[in-house]
C-alpha cells in the first residue's frame, strides 16, 4: 500500500482445527493485506474480532462444507459453524473446493447446497439464494481498484458495471425458479387444503 501498489488478494486461510492459537494467524495476515475473499475461514468463528473486520472490509467467506467434512475438519454439517458465521451476518457463498482430488462425484456443488439445506436449521431457500447472490456480488468479471470493487459491492443490482448486470441477470432467473416451485408444487398444497376443508365441512 505504500508503494501504490494495489493487489486484489483472494487468499486461502483458516482451513484448520485448534482454539484460536498460531494456527490462525493465516486469518490475521489475509485480513490485513486487504484479502477480497478468504477460502475457507473454518477457524474464523472463533474470532470475534476479526469476524468484526470481515465484516466491515466487506469480506466474502467462501464456505466448503462437504470438504471440510472429508478432510476430518467436521464431524458433519450439524457440528460446522456455517451457522455462527451467518447469525454474526458474515457475508458466505458455498463452494465446493476441489470435487475432482476429493471425490464428490458427479454432484459437484448440488451436493454442498443439498447438505446445507437439509442440515441447518437457519438456512431455508431464502438463505441458499443469498449465498448464491453473494458468490455474483464478490466475482471478479473486470479488474478493479479496492475502491471500484467496495463500491460494486455495495450498489450491487443497482450499480451500471458488469458485475450489476450479472446480479440482475441471476434476480431474474431465481424469480421464474421460484415461480417454476410454486407451479410444480404449489397445487398439491392447495389441494390437501380442500380435502381437509370438505373432509371438516362433512364432519360438522
Amino acid at each position: 500500500m505504500e508503494e501504490g501498489v494495489d493487489i486484489p488478494f483472494f487468499f486461502h486461510a483458516g482451513e484448520c482445527l485448534g482454539d484460536g492459537d498460531e494456527t490462525d494467524h493465516n486469518l490475521y495476515d489475509a485480513i490485513l493485506l486487504g484479502t477480497r475473499r478468504i477460502g475457507h475461514a473454518f477457524s474464523l468463528y472463533k474470532h470475534p474480532l476479526l469476524i468484526d473486520l470481515v465484516k466491515e472490509r466487506k469480506i466474502l467467506v467462501e464456505c466448503c462444507p462437504i470438504s471440510n467434512e472429508i478432510l476430518r475438519l467436521a464431524s458433519s454439517i450439524l457440528a460446522h459453524p456455517l451457522p455462527a458465521l451467518l447469525s454474526r451476518g458474515v457475508a458466505v457463498s458455498l463452494s465446493n473446493d476441489d470435487p475432482a482430488i476429493l471425490g464428490h462425484g458427479k454432484n459437484g456443488l448440488t451436493h454442498d447446497l443439498w447438505q446445507v439445506l437439509n442440515g441447518l436449521q437457519n438456512v431455508g431457500l431464502a438463505g441458499l439464494a443469498t449465498m448464491a447472490e453473494n458468490s455474483i456480488r464478490w466475482s471478479c468479471f473486470e479488474d478493479q481498484t479496492t475502491s471500484e470493487w467496495l463500491r460494486d459491492i455495495r450498489e450491487g443490482v443497482t450499480g451500471s458495471g458488469v458485475k450489476a448486470a450479472r446480479l440482475r441477470d441471476w434476480h431474474a432467473e431465481f424469480e421464474k425458479f421460484c415461480q417454476w416451485v410454486m407451479l410444480e408444487f404449489g397445487s398439491d398444497d392447495e389441494d390437501e387444503d380442500e380435502d381437509e376443508s370438505k373432509a371438516e365441512d362433512e364432519d360438522g
